[in-house]
């Protein structure tokens, strides 16, 4: 019974560790592909939560070697770039191929990429520089036909604009029961109301490239036209035409 007991412990004693290195020695099994599946969806869905695409819009305050500052309505906005990213610039509806070096302060633009949720930033692989867009409503103060310009004030902003009326320029009137008919320069009257959408020149301060001109007529919006002359003001303001009767000569008697 001795040997019997003393025959299993020894068993135990050398094949049990055997076994153990084995297991311990023995490759992980591999993944399936539901868990590699699974682990690229987590992974996809972290990303899509940091990053998103996005696109800014403004004018150019400050230019560095690595990012671009923009601002829009007082916000501030900064634009990554690096070599991947492309540029472009948009006049007269044609695009042509720029650089880094092309931008300027001041100049607007439109930077389309990967926007961080974190830091906030614009990683820019697209920017486009176009011109300035503004929009003005005034009253029509001045048509030159000859020149092709016409003249806005704009009260709200405090300023009168010189608007170039192009060929391309879209010029709409609203006509009550008719609603918007197209029109044209030598139609546009003074006292109008104007609604003008285009580009700000920058050669000249306060003028605008016409795209689009709505305007409207002074009655239906309270603006009165430049006094005319009325066939009761004309009666009142010059003498009579009916003569004054004359006196009739007596008849001289005669003795």
């Amino acid at each position: 019974m001795k040997k019997v007991l003393v025959i299993v412990a020894f068993y135990l004693l050398v094949v049990t560790p055997v076994f153990a290195q084995e297991e311990a020695t023995t490759p992980a099994k591999p993944k399936s592909k539901i868990e590699e599946i699974k682990e690229k969806i987590a992974s996809t869905v972290a990303q899509l939560n940091l990053v998103s695409k996005k696109g800014f819009v403004g004018q150019i305050s400050k230019l560095e070697k690595t990012q671009i500052t923009i601002e829009k309505n007082g916000e501030a906005r900064i634009v990554e770039i690096d070599e991947l990213t492309k540029y472009q610039e948009l006049t007269d509806k044609k695009r042509t191929d720029i650089t880094f070096a092309d931008l300027d302060v001041g100049d607007y633009l439109v930077a389309v990429g990967l926007y961080n949720k974190e830091s906030r930033k614009l990683l820019g692989r697209f920017i486009l520089v176009k011109d300035i867009p503004v929009n003005i409503n005034g009253v029509v103060r001045e048509v030159d036909i000859q020149d092709g310009t016409i003249s806005v004030e704009d009260k709200k902003k405090g300023k009168t604009f010189m608007v170039d009326v192009e060929r391309t320029t879209i010029v709409r009137v609203y006509a009550p029961g008719q609603g918007l008919i197209k029109s044209g320069l030598s139609k546009i009257e003074i006292g109008q109301r104007a609604h003008v959408y285009g580009t700000l020149s920058k050669e000249e301060e306060n003028r605008i490239v016409g795209s689009r001109i709505l305007l409207l007529p002074g009655k239906a919006i309270g603006i009165t036209a430049p006094p005319t002359a009325t066939p009761s003001a004309t009666k009142a303001a010059t003498p009579s035409a009916t003569p004054k009767p004359t006196k009739k000569p007596t008849p001289t008697q005669i003795p």
